[in-house]
């Protein structure tokens, strides 16, 4: 039947239509498959990260050794071992994905060049600048692959002059290894 303003094979459609949940279906669908497919994902990986969170663990001790302070320099606490856990949620929830080894100092001098000296002596090692620009006054921040270290300045005194260094040593599998700078 034609009604006069509207077009030929004009159909009017109410919201009832009878295929209206099949989007919302397909959408559901959808959904789940992305859900159970990062479920997968995350549980192929498990061998993965605990086989390199091992050889992470056997090589950070040799590799904070290359953190060492310099001379003058005398432990002001002793060296804190911590597992890095995956968060409270998320696809790594509950997961060991790292280690983290934080030690502090009493350095003689200021942060400045106590961190320059850092500087040279970790970039003749292969570690490369990670500092956001420009870079801050009390850290300083370097990177080789999946290690993170940083150094940062905390308390100091004038009589005689010293600074609190913490040195803190990070290797992550959840780390990127593929820019140089934050």
């Amino acid at each position: 039947m034609f009604r006069p303003g509207r077009p030929a094979g004009f159909r009017y459609r109410s919201h009832t239509s009878p295929d209206w949940w099949k989007p919302i279906v397909f959408i559901g669908i959808v959904g789940m498959a992305i859900v159970f497919g990062q479920m997968f994902y995350a549980r192929s990986k498990l061998p993965e990260i605990a086989a390199e969170v091992a050889a992470a663990n056997a090589e950070i001790a040799s590799v904070f050794d290359e953190l060492t302070p310099p001379a003058g320099a005398q432990p002001d606490e002793p060296v804190e071992k911590r597992p890095l856990i995956g968060g409270r949620r998320g696809k790594w929830q509950g997961v060991t994905t790292g280690v983290r080894w934080t030690g502090a100092y009493m350095v003689p001098g200021d942060f400045g060049p106590i961190a320059e000296a850092y500087r040279k002596r970790l970039q003749g090692k292969g570690w490369v600048p990670f500092d956001s620009t420009p870079p801050s006054e009390i850290q300083r921040v370097f990177k080789r692959g999946k290690w993170i270290t940083t150094i940062s300045g905390g308390e100091w005194w004038d009589h005689p002059r010293r600074t609190r260094v913490r040195v803190r040593l990070e290797w992550d599998f959840l780390h990127r290894t593929d820019y140089s700078t934050l």
